[in-house]
């Protein structure tokens, strides 16, 4: 992989690394495949505020292409809201927890630290950019 670095060392292109970090993120989280579909799902419709928006017409286009019901779907999104992955606005509106992901340019995230400790209880998680711990 080549890395693109400005004049400071510092990083201008994002690496490779949304896919894994989403798998990570809903295995720790403990959600299901199609809970994990939906989060790309949710990702593909967020914008720069953290804000997941859709319309009928594209829950039921990825109903569709996941062969499940819209009941299914509106089933499981109560445990992306309990994981603390998204947070209800309205019925199709979200806003995505920004200590998991955010639409900025990768120059204003140059560091990403995730720490996760496993214990008998299960499993907690901290987040770090810049190593500031979010307060979410």
């Amino acid at each position: 992989m080549t890395v693109s670095l400005d004049a400071d060392g510092n990083q201008t292109k994002e690496p490779s690394f949304v896919k894994l970090y989403v798998e990570q993120l809903c295995a720790v989280k403990g959600l299901s495949p199609t809970q994990y579909k939906m989060v790309l799902f949710m990702l593909s419709k967020m914008d720069s505020n953290n804000e997941v928006i859709y319309k009928s017409r594209h829950k039921n286009q990825f109903c569709r292409e996941h062969g499940i019901s819209v009941g299914t779907f509106n089933n499981n999104i109560k445990p992306l809201i309990e994981s603390g992955i998204v947070q209800r606005i309205t019925n199709s509106e979200f806003l995505f927890n920004p200590r998991y992901a955010s639409k900025t340019s990768w120059s204003d995230v140059q560091k990403i630290r995730w720490e996760i400790e496993y214990t008998s209880e299960g499993a907690t998680d901290k987040v770090f950019f810049d190593d500031k711990e979010l307060p979410y």
